[in-house]
């Protein structure tokens, strides 16, 4: 325990000490806000020194007419930017306009004779695919009258051979009704070479499927099949050649085969 009497001596001490310090305090506090004064004088001229050297803020203006940019269509359908420092164009700014149309006009006229150019050879292409497409060296055709086909009417196809290197392809396209009421139409083929009688036999031509769906390409009327009828045939002997065709089946005549028509084509190597 503390003796009271020391604790009163102590408060007094204490209490002295504090009326001190608020009395320093007093004197001090003038002192700071004369410091603090100084402080914001110095900061505010930094402040007006920084606007000075940076520049203050300025308003956006918008662009004045004579400096304004404009497009001009011309007709070509080109899009030319002119830049006029007034609503006059100079000189200057009327022989870029002429430069800039001439360049226009002569591109357009590049592309013309560009497109022309490309016709033509594209027209050229497209002849010479056609003939390489079409490399028959044979094609005949041979309408049967009245669509009736009588053994007492074969169909003879006469050619001529004169390169025997390559091997051929001969195609025999029938043109039939399409309300034919066969299947296939059994012939009679003989070949003949420029020594006689080569071959003789008897083949089918075939019109339908076994389903009755015709193979050929249709209309309402009338229907077209190319069927291979010889392949890579190899003739000897250059010279004329024949091949006759006899409807032989058991009815005669047969109706219904409209026309037949024979293709010799080379294969190409």
């Amino acid at each position: 325990m503390v003796p009271a009497a020391l604790n009163s001596k102590t408060l007094e001490v204490l209490k002295k000490e504090a009326e001190k310090k608020e009395e320093e305090a007093k004197t001090e506090i003038p002192q700071l806000r004369i410091k603090a004064n100084k402080i914001n004088q110095k900061i505010n001229q930094l402040i007006i020194r920084t606007q000075k050297t940076v520049g203050s803020p300025r308003k956006m203006e918008p662009l004045k007419p004579s400096r304004k940019r404009r497009l001009q269509k011309t007709k070509t359908g080109i899009e030319i930017e002119i830049a006029e420092k007034t609503k006059t164009p100079t000189r200057a700014t009327t022989i870029a306009i002429t430069i800039v149309k001439t360049m226009a006009t002569t591109k357009t006229k590049s592309n013309a004779l560009l497109n022309t150019l490309f016709n033509f050879f594209l027209a050229v292409f497209l002849a010479l695919a056609l003939n390489a497409c079409n490399s028959s060296i044979y094609d005949k055709t041979y309408a049967i009258e009245d669509a009736s086909w009588s053994s007492q009417n074969p169909v003879t196809f006469d050619f001529e051979i004169l390169d025997t290197l390559p091997q051929y392809n001969l195609f025999l396209e029938v043109i039939h009704q399409s309300n034919f009421n066969y299947q296939n139409v059994y012939c009679l083929v003989e070949s003949y070479s420029p020594e006689g009688l080569a071959q003789r036999q008897i083949n089918p031509l075939e019109l339908a499927s076994r389903k009755g769906e015709w193979m050929g390409q249709c209309t309402d009327e009338i229907c077209t099949r190319k069927i291979p009828f010889m392949t890579r045939s190899k003739f000897d002997l250059p010279g004329k050649y024949s091949v006759k065709i006899t409807q032989h089946s058991r009815l005669d005549p047969i109706r219904g085969i409209k026309s037949l028509r024979l293709i010799i084509e080379p294969i190409q190597s």
